[in-house]
């Protein structure tokens, strides 16, 4: 695997960031754009690369539509924008309802587009919002995307801690540290007396953090 150092740059961008979680369901897209918004919020100049091949979900999130539409040379593409934010999603590419199917090369070649055909302009930060679990999509971006780390989205339960482990693991390899842990559905807090009850289990974020090392940023 190569190293972060020996990855292309992209120009304009000073950090890349990627949001993974090794199941789906657990919310990272949700957590992607709203940490998006947040570093938005404070003045940084963000993209949000919504990668999730297999269910792309930025454009429901922020309610956006439309097709992307190439810069003054035609030799781009420019995102999207709302609430301070660029975004790129694959949900601006494909037919209402249709599922994509990447495989191979494919993988190679279209998510190099998404990075080298982009006009994404001068940013602090570009989040990408990786699909679920292991696949080739994970293995493309580290080739293609200088990227600066990774934060990792989990459940409480153990179902959800198992395979955050894998994933975290598969970046290790390539050379891509990670920053820390999130816990979404942490508890769901009832609107009449406050009290929060854990639906989906307590304690995996911080228990895998202990195990790794790694800081439990938020518990969401």
């Amino acid at each position: 695997p190569r190293s972060a150092a020996l990855r292309s740059e992209l120009p304009g961008v000073r950090r890349v960031l990627g949001v993974h979680s090794g199941k789906g369901g657990v919310g990272k897209s949700t957590v992607a754009v709203n940490l998006a918004l947040a570093m938005a919020a404070r003045g940084l100049r963000v993209g949000l690369l919504d990668a999730d091949v297999y269910g792309p979900s930025a454009p429901t999130l922020l309610g956006l539509s439309g097709r992307l539409e190439s810069n003054e040379d035609g030799a781009k593409v420019r995102p999207l924008e709302v609430h301070g934010i660029k975004v790129v999603s694959l949900g601006f590419l494909l037919p209402a309802g249709q599922a994509l199917i990447w495989r191979g090369s494919l993988v190679d070649e279209g998510l190099a587009q998404l990075f080298t055909d982009v006009d994404w302009g001068e940013l602090d930060l570009l989040l990408i919002d990786l699909p679920p679990g292991t696949s080739d999509v994970h293995l493309a971006v580290a080739r293609q995307a200088p990227l600066s780390g990774i934060v990792t989205v989990t459940a409480p339960g153990q179902v959800s801690v198992d395979d955050v482990r894998r994933g975290m693991e598969m970046f290790a390899d390539l050379a891509v540290p990670c920053l820390g842990l999130v816990e979404n559905m942490a508890g769901v807090v009832c609107r009449r007396c406050g009290t929060e009850s854990p639906l989906f289990g307590v304690g995996g974020g911080a228990d895998l953090a202990d195990r790794t090392g790694l800081p439990l940023l938020a518990r969401l």
